[in-house]
């Protein structure tokens, strides 16, 4: 059940209340903590363009669930005696500058400042070391390693892997601004394509044999006749954004030790995999994943929290500011800002 759903507050549209609030609040929770029009701006957006609701009153609905578990997280944060190192402020500060750069255009046009915007990577700093402070092993309510390693098993594989690209796609505008000679050469290069892969299939079959290794079958298709020659080997979720849904669908339908292909339609490419045991190379596998578990369990856990954390608030929220915020998140472009709706808001590797 959706965050929204578990909420019993008191949520009214009050347009012109007098002295009974600020101009920029946009919530007033349990009569005492106002949600300024940034923040719900900010939460709002996120809805708007990334969200599972689907109207403007149902994201309206589901950021201001997200402006209660953001008081949420903080208040427990607080209450629990817990504070950001130096070390946290220091990152969550250079992660700010540095998305600022890249998203701070956007986020001004909506009125969201770049002192929201760095309340925003703490609070989500705050999450994450709730969730370690309530579920690890030191935890309020620790999860069991037990558990874990069954979250492991069920939701993660190893696999072994090559790739080759057995001829290049094209769209049809492409295709029809090619020469006839380039069409011959398209033409010839597919039908080997199409041997190649009945090859690589092939090779498949004779390591589920038993007759070679995945390995064998890499020197086998490259031509590499020495040993030290491997494959990828690497392990993947289902989550894995690494690759594409239908490579993660594919692998989690296969046996451990199988040899598969995955590929397109058009057979333009191919990948050569074997799912392997996840502790054949030993029990450390799981410790090397532990917190990659830890942080997914534990979010699923702090979510249904907060939902019982925010069931007792009541929140009144002022119809006039909102509907404003939401104006603001449909009249501004993000496009223009960003130059393509398919981003997030997060820290990019190696970007400082």
């Amino acid at each position: 059940m959706s965050l929204v759903c578990c909420l019993a507050v008191l949520i009214a549209g009050l347009a012109g209340c007098g002295g009974a609030k600020a101009p920029e609040a946009a919530l007033r929770v349990n009569e005492a903590a106002d949600v300024d029009t940034e923040l719900f701006t900010y939460f709002l957006s996120m809805q708007y363009y990334g969200g599972e609701a689907v109207g403007d009153a149902e994201k309206v609905e589901a950021a201001t669930a997200d402006c209660l578990a953001y008081l949420a997280v903080n208040t427990r944060f607080v209450g629990m005696g817990l504070a950001l190192s130096q070390e946290d402020k220091a990152e969550v500060s250079l992660e700010t500058d540095s998305l600022w750069r890249l998203y701070g255009g956007y986020l001004s046009a909506l009125g969201v400042s770049k002192q929201t915007y760095f309340k925003v990577r703490q609070y989500l700093r705050m999450r994450e070391n709730l969730e370690y402070a309530l579920y690890d092993k030191d935890g309020v309510s620790p999860i069991s390693d037990s558990y874990l390693r069954e979250y492991f098993l069920q939701n993660y594989v190893g696999i072994k892997y090559f790739y080759e690209e057995l001829y290049p796609e094209y769209t049809e505008q492409q295709l029809a601004a090619l020469s006839d000679g380039q069409l011959k050469s398209l033409n010839e290069r597919m039908n080997y394509a199409a041997e190649r892969y009945q090859y690589i299939s092939d090779l498949a079959t004779y390591v589920n044999s038993g007759i070679y290794t995945i390995d064998q079958a890499y020197m086998a298709v490259t031509e590499n006749v020495s040993e030290n020659v491997s494959v990828e080997t690497t392990v993947v979720s289902r989550s894995d954004t690494n690759f594409t849904r239908e490579f993660i669908t594919a692998v989690f339908k296969q046996a451990s030790g199988s040899a598969f292909l995955v590929t397109n339609n058009s057979k333009s490419y191919v990948y050569f995999v074997q799912r392997v045991d996840l502790f054949s190379e030993g029990t450390d596998l799981f410790d090397a994943y532990r917190d990659q578990c830890l942080q997914a369990v534990a979010d699923a856990y702090l979510t249904q929290d907060v939902a019982d954390w925010v069931s007792s608030y009541k929140a009144v929220r002022y119809a006039s500011a909102t509907d404003q915020c939401l104006d603001r998140v449909k009249r501004v472009d993000r496009a223009a800002y960003i130059g393509t709706d398919a981003y997030e808001f997060k820290p990019l590797d190696g970007l400082t």
